[in-house]
């Protein structure tokens, strides 16, 4: 089975985005993505890349997050003959306020709500997995996410046991991924264990976003410093190991990102 994690960027290449995930990744059982968008003008980002893969495929979003011109969130991708959706909710992660030193960041990158959306997907074997996509928070640093992290924990119970597990996403980490921060300690402490931990990095600031207006000629100069930049945002944990999990990361050059492919054995 192959799962993947994907922030989109914000699909402001959409269709280079919908081009290199059937180029790259080609056959996947579920896309988790992340800055998924939607508008009267835009079509849902989810949908799209659904409809461009073909009639196996089918989308599920969760956008609370309102730009005014856009609604923003994360979504599956999933593959209709392996997986059937039989549930999803979503999580409006709380915000807390920084201090001085964040909030003067947040005046050049402003904030906005962070996410969970949860899925649960039930295989043509009879397994039920569920799956938990992050999109958390930047400013507030570690101290932040934590307390999402934990916010996440107490309110995603599990009715019934799923037979596998995974928290992944965007965790908007920075620094050095062989120094595991406190939201991560944190998810290690319930029992999840990372998957992604031999990928060393997964975004740089190699695609500035035009729709940055206050950052984008910062965003420029950093494009150009990019591969001395590159931090570990993105990770795949599961509740116990899957049998033959093996994870790996490919370069897009239609986002900021790279995805993180787990494939493993029911």
């Amino acid at each position: 089975m192959k799962i993947i994690t994907f922030n989109i960027q914000g699909g402001f290449k959409i269709d280079q985005v919908c081009r290199e995930v059937e180029e790259k990744i080609g056959f996947f059982d579920l896309l988790c993505l992340q800055e998924v968008c939607e508008s009267p003008k835009i079509k849902n980002h989810a949908q799209q890349i659904a409809e461009f893969l073909g009639k196996d495929y089918a989308s599920k979003s969760f956008l609370p997050i309102d730009f005014k011109i856009k609604n923003m969130g994360n979504a599956f991708v999933f593959n209709k003959k392996v997986l059937r959706l039989i549930d999803s909710f979503g999580l409006v992660l709380p915000s807390f306020k920084p201090n001085l030193s964040w909030r003067s960041i947040g005046k050049i990158f402003p904030p906005c709500d962070r996410l969970c959306h949860i899925g649960f997907f039930k295989t043509k074997q009879g397994k039920i997995i569920k799956v938990s996509n992050f999109h958390l928070e930047f400013i507030g640093g570690s101290t932040t996410r934590k307390k999402q992290v934990d916010f996440f924990l107490k309110n995603s119970l599990n009715p019934d046991k799923p037979d596998l597990e995974f928290i992944l996403g965007d965790f908007n980490t920075t620094g050095s991924s062989k120094k595991a921060s406190a939201e991560l300690k944190l998810l290690e402490k319930k029992g999840f264990v990372e998957l992604s931990k031999k990928i060393t990095w997964t975004s740089s600031p190699s695609n500035p976003d035009p729709a940055w207006k206050k950052p984008y000629q910062l965003l420029r100069i950093a494009k150009i410093f990019s591969p001395l930049l590159r931090t570990k945002t993105d990770y795949i944990f599961s509740k116990g190991e899957p049998r033959q999990a093996q994870c790996s990361a490919i370069n897009f050059s239609s986002t900021d990102h790279r995805a993180v492919i787990l494939n493993f054995s029911l």
